[in-house]
This record gives C-alpha cells, sequence and structure tokens, in this order.
C-alpha cells in the first residue's frame, strides 16, 4: 500500500500539466482580489473634496508708480484646477515695503489698496503668495506684479 501511494505523489509531482487545470481557480481570485482593490481605491477617491490652486492672476501685472511711492490699488484672482473662483484663499503681498494679506471673496478675488515705495530703483516687484486648503492638503501658488517707477 505504501509503494502504491507513493506512486501517486511521483506522478503528479511530475505532471507538467497538473498546474493548468488550478489555474483559472487562481486566475479567478486574482481578478476578485483586483476588482475588489480598484473598488476600495476608487471610494476613496470620492472622499476628497475642495477645489485645487489652479490660476492666480494680477490685475494689472505692470504698475506705474509716479516717484517710485504712492498709492496703488490692484485685485488678484484665484481660480481651481476648472476655472472656478476659489473663495477663502489667503492672498499674501510683500515687497517694496509692504506686507498685506486678505481673504478672497465669493469671486475668488481679494482687492489691495498699498503704497509701495521703491526708493532709488526704478523697477521693483511685489510678491504675491496664495495659500489654500485644497481637496489634497494644503496648497501655495504665487505670482508677482512688477512696479515701475515713472
Amino acid at each position: 500500500m505504501c509503494g502504491h501511494i507513493r506512486k501517486i505523489g511521483a506522478s503528479i509531482r511530475n505532471d507538467d500539466g497538473a498546474s493548468v487545470e488550478g489555474m483559472p481557480l487562481y486566475m479567478l481570485i486574482m481578478v476578485v482580489v483586483v476588482v475588489a482593490a480598484l473598488g476600495i481605491m476608487t471610494g476613496l477617491m470620492g472622499t476628497f473634496s475642495g477645489q485645487n490652486i489652479g490660476e492666480v492672476t494680477a490685475d494689472p501685472d505692470v504698475i506705474e508708480i509716479a516717484g517710485g511711492e504712492g498709492p496703488t490699488t490692484f485685485t488678484i484672482t484665484v481660480k481651481d484646477t476648472e476655472g472656478r473662483p476659489i473663495e477663502g484663499a489667503t492672498v499674501y503681498v510683500e515687497g517694496e515695503g509692504v506686507a498685506t494679506a486678505a481673504k478672497t471673496g465669493t469671486e475668488g478675488t481679494a482687492t489691495f489698496s498699498v503704497s509701495p515705495d521703491l526708493g532709488s530703483k526704478t523697477v521693483g516687484e511685489l510678491s504675491i503668495r496664495v495659500d489654500h486648503e485644497g481637496a489634497f492638503g494644503g496648497q501655495t501658488r504665487g505670482t508677482s506684479i512688477l512696479l515701475v517707477s515713472v
């Protein structure tokens, strides 16, 4: 009896075709696991909400300042990746003696009235930085405004 069992075991180990019969079951299990994993990942992606910063623009982006100092007004517009305005983004303006911040309104805009001082320079810059908590966490984008003394 022992010899008979040993003979059957040897024939299964040496049979190259035996693994093919189990292959469809392994494939079926693999497909089920992959579909379940994709379903979980898709479900997680659906929980992300919020807007991601796509564009930050200044209007105007070049400002002429008589005598190199004095008041000026400009507007910063913040839009998401689909071109919609972002409300509640924080806009920081710094440079040439200016340091201020404001939140964007419902139209995605923040308007500033500042008095930069270029001193003896003929050209300067206001750095614009926008921070916003989007769908994938905190985001920062920026632009600048060129100041020209006339």
